[in-house]
């Protein structure tokens, strides 16, 4: 007996149909990854960002907390440290590209002793300058600031002379970050009475910036006191601010006209001087 055998399938119509409702749901997972896949890489670069960021908050509040330590001759008098703590002018980088502002931001100089740093087998007492600055590198693509630290050593004087710089321990400088925003500060006295800096670089205020000028450097480097106004008396208190660039840009993000996609990241603290008169 012979039967007829018919070989069923789908007709064109229906691929086509099929075909178009399968794109369909895989542009919508394609859709939902990248969603997922940016929002993951943005949290992962913010959540490092804020790590970076707020280290070199710590950094630079450990070597203020120390800012005027001096040790103390055989006889019981105090090495001079003239200035513990004085604020440095920015660096303008007008038109530089929207990663780098209209300047890196304000620059701080501190000063202290360290007790029984090993030289040549020797425990040797010396003098720590740490200089903090935001420095503009147009060498890099994109150009951007990047946050330096300079430290020079110094023989410790216990008088008003200049101090002998040391080459070992060699001075340094050294990078600590990437992509500033802005660095500023605001400095006080104890009765927290505004001395110096501009707390934020749009700071609505507009206090005195009051920066170090050459004749107070020079000063300064003699390890004589400073007669410039703000400088002349005790620092006691300082506000720190540090803002941060994202270097790439986000899709997630809406486009900003002066930074596009990239986000921002801020953070503050402020600083008592532990080792200065009131």
């Amino acid at each position: 007996m012979n039967k007829n055998l018919r070989n069923s399938g789908f007709t064109l119509p229906e691929l086509l149909i099929a075909l178009a409702i399968s794109s369909i749901i895989m542009l919508g997972v394609y859709g939902a990854y990248m969603m997922f896949n940016n929002t993951y890489y943005f949290q992962r670069d913010l959540t490092e960002q804020s790590g970076q960021t707020r280290n070199v908050i710590d950094v630079m509040s450990r070597d203020l907390k120390m800012a005027g330590y001096s040790i103390m001759n055989d006889v019981g008098a105090n090495s001079i440290i003239a200035e513990p703590v004085v604020l440095l002018s920015p660096i303008d980088n007008a038109g530089a590209g929207n990663l780098v502002p209209e300047d890196c931001g304000e620059g701080i100089s501190i000063e202290y002793d360290l007790r029984d740093v090993w030289i040549n087998n020797v425990a040797t007492n010396i003098r720590k300058r740490i200089s903090y600055q935001a420095v503009f590198y147009d060498t890099f693509d994109p150009p951007r600031c990047r946050l330096q630290r300079t430290i020079n050593y110094f023989t410790v004087p216990f008088a008003a002379s200049s101090s002998p710089a040391l080459t070992n321990p060699a001075p340094i400088t050294e990078t600590l970050t990437d992509y500033i925003w802005d660095l500023s500060f605001e400095i006080y006295d104890s009765n927290y009475t505004h001395m110096a800096g501009r707390r934020f670089r749009d700071n609505p205020e507009g206090p005195a910036t009051n920066y170090v000028n050459s004749t107070c450097l020079t000063n300064l480097g003699n390890n004589t006191s400073c007669t410039q106004i703000g400088y002349n008396q005790n620092i006691t208190v300082i506000d720190i601010y540090l803002e941060t660039i994202s270097p790439k840009e986000n899709p997630t993000m809406k486009p900003n006209t002066v930074y596009g996609r990239r986000f921002l990241h801020d953070v503050s603290t402020t600083i008592g001087l532990r080792n200065v008169g009131s």
